[in-house]
């Protein structure tokens, strides 16, 4: 008890800056660093590899408008860079004042594959968990693929990027969070009414997101398909 009283003010000082610094610190990091995003197993692969098969031998010309330029295309077409479905939800955003957009996303049973040749992403072929088992459902989605496609080239694992796909649920949001180790880098709108417009360099930070974020959860009344908490 001595000591404490005869701590003077200037030490209480310092202490309260390295106290209050702590408090900063910790308040930032999550928005700066995030957890290793995960793989899709060989078997989920294995299956979107297989749907392909399938696809060009029951669906030539659906897969021809889709745009691939010509059957030579379509059938040396190959599975790419899949990427785990994950949603923001309205109560999420509602609830969270951190503005750690990236902590929002809540994973989905979805894999998001990009079907691509070399020169370009053509359609996104999903598979999905449904009774129990991960199944093929389709594909489309061709602006999409070829900017996540253009997105990946940029951004590539070989590098040590990797990757989060998210929607604003039910909106025309769609994002792709881009990460190096652990250090959030930005976030690639992937808008399909732009896509002629398409710059996967153009990253946005969180704070000129979660401004049309939270206006859009202000302002929803779609709370139906928002997960418990």
């Amino acid at each position: 008890m001595k000591l404490c009283k005869s701590v003077s003010v200037t030490a209480h000082t310092g202490l309260l800056k390295i106290f209050s610094l702590v408090l900063i610190t910790s308040f930032l990091l999550p928005a700066l660093c995030f957890s290793a995003e995960v793989e899709p197993s060989d078997d989920i692969v294995q299956i979107a590899e297989d749907a392909l098969i399938e696809y060009r031998e029951n669906m030539t010309e659906t897969l021809l408008a889709l745009g691939f330029r010509s059957r030579e295309e379509m059938d040396n077409a190959t599975i790419g860079e899949g990427f785990l479905k994950y949603n923001v939800y309205r109560d999420t955003v509602l609830k969270d004042i951190s503005n750690n957009l990236y902590e929002m996303c809540t994973p989905v049973n979805k894999w998001m594959f990009i079907v691509k040749t070399p020169e370009k992403g053509v359609m996104i072929l999903d598979v999905v968990m449904s009774g129990g088992k991960w199944k093929a459902v389709g594909g489309g989605l061709s602006k999409s693929a070829k900017m996540l496609n253009e997105a990946v080239k940029a951004w590539p694992k070989s590098s040590g990027y990797s990757y989060r796909y998210f929607d604003i649920f039910n909106t025309n949001l769609h994002y792709l969070a881009v990460s190096e180790g652990k250090n959030l880098i930005g976030f690639i709108p992937i808008q399909a009414r732009n896509a002629s417009n398409f710059n996967p360099r153009d990253l946005k930070t969180t704070m000129e997101i979660m401004p049309a974020v939270r206006e859009w959860a202000a302002n929803s009344t779609d709370l139906k398909y928002s997960p418990k908490r």
